[in-house]
C-alpha cells in the first residue's frame, strides 16, 4: 500500500535521513504508517459500532423520521440503512444521539402511562 505523507512529513524524514541515518528515517516512517493504520482501524471500528447502535435504536423506535440541520432521515428501514451506509462519521454520531434521546422519551412516556394507569386502578 502506498504511504501518502504530507510535504512537511516527507521533508522531516529527509532531514532525519541526512542528519542522522537512513535507518532512523525508515523507523520513523514505519512508526507513522503504524499510527495511520491504527487510526483508520479505530475509525472503522467506531463507524461499525455507530451503525449497529443507530440501527438497533431505529428498530426499537420503528424507524421514525429524524430531521437535523445536517440531514433528513425518512421513516423507513430502507432509508435508515442507506443513510448508515453513506453518512459521515459525524452524521452517524448525531443520528445515534438523536435516536438515543428518542428512546429515552419513549421510555419516559411508557413510565408515565403506567403510573397513570396504576392511579386509575387504585381509584384516584
Amino acid at each position: 500500500m502506498a504511504c501518502r505523507l504530507s510535504y512537511f512529513t516527507l521533508d522531516l524524514l529527509r532531514q532525519l535521513r541526512i542528519t542522522y541515518s537512513e535507518a532512523l528515517a525508515e523507523q520513523m516512517a514505519a512508526a507513522l504508517r503504524a499510527e495511520r493504520d491504527e487510526g483508520r482501524k479505530s475509525l472503522a471500528e467506531e463507524r461499525a459500532t455507530l451503525i449497529d447502535e443507530t440501527m438497533l435504536a431505529g428498530e426499537q423506535l420503528d424507524f421514525p423520521a429524524i430531521v437535523t440541520e445536517t440531514f433528513d432521515l425518512a421513516p423507513t428501514v430502507f432509508c435508515w440503512s442507506a443513510f448508515c451506509g453513506s453518512a459521515s462519521i459525524e452524521q452517524l454520531r448525531q443520528a445515534r444521539d438523536v435516536a438515543h434521546l428518542k428512546l429515552q422519551v419513549k421510555s419516559g412516556r411508557l413510565k408515565l402511562e403506567k403510573l397513570g394507569s396504576n392511579r386509575h386502578a387504585l381509584g384516584r
